[in-house]
């Protein structure tokens, strides 16, 4: 039976405006937005030999939405605080988006990693990604400052271009280390790890996106 690929959900965190769709439209080009389908992308990746698939997903839900927000940050693998350079108001915002994650600890009770079977809490990484870096002449952040903050909250750092598509690889690859860092495979358990599940709609790896068939509220990205 042929080894079942892992699924990692990665979730983009930050305010509106920061470029969140252009940095997922990077990781994806060929995937088009529609505003009637779901945020999410799907991309299969190899990270030092280590193969998996991204569940790219978008979170930027209005404060009332809370129910929603939970079930994005309960299901997130691994989480990605995106500011812009060119705002310093999204980068003062990152610190609330990174309480917001650590402070849902209870909405991890239960989870269990995809290495282990057993009930050891699943510890997701962030990674900090200043984005829009070729507006160099509009830039409000500068790289010292986003260094600082990532030393701060005790994570990786990397500046993107979305236009220029610079950065965007190095930072999925940064996630996946990140993830395989805080979450290694136990002594018995073997290092390709089986899916433990799986959520509907988080993105399709082939073929077109399909409508969504509910009617309830979604998170829009502006």
């Amino acid at each position: 039976m042929p080894e079942r690929i892992p699924r990692l959900n990665v979730v983009i965190v930050g305010d509106v405006g920061v470029g969140k769709r252009a940095l997922a439209d990077q990781i994806c080009p060929e995937e088009s937005y529609d505003p009637t389908l779901e945020d999410s992308w799907v991309k299969r990746i190899d990270v030092d030999r280590w193969p998996c698939v991204l569940d790219i997903l978008l979170l930027d839900c209005p404060p009332e939405y809370t129910a929603l927000r939970d079930q994005y940050i309960r299901d997130g693998d691994a989480f990605i605080l995106a500011y812009s350079v060119t705002s310093q108001t999204s980068f003062s915002n990152i610190r609330t988006y990174d309480n917001d994650i650590k402070n849902k600890e209870k909405l991890m009770v239960g989870r269990t990693t995809k290495y282990s079977s057993s009930q050891r809490p699943c510890n997701p990484p962030v990674i900090l990604v200043g984005t829009k870096n070729d507006l160099e002449a509009q830039r409000e952040v500068s790289v010292e400052e986003g260094q600082m903050l990532a030393q701060s909250l005790n994570c990786p750092f990397i500046e993107t271009s979305a236009k220029h598509n610079t950065g965007v690889e190095k930072m999925l690859h940064e996630v996946v280390r990140c993830y395989r860092q805080q979450n290694p495979p136990t002594p018995s358990e073997p290092e390709t790890p089986t899916p433990s599940r799986s959520r509907k709609g988080l993105g399709r790896l082939l073929g077109p996106r399909q409508p969504k068939n509910d009617n309830g509220p979604r998170c829009i990205v502006m």
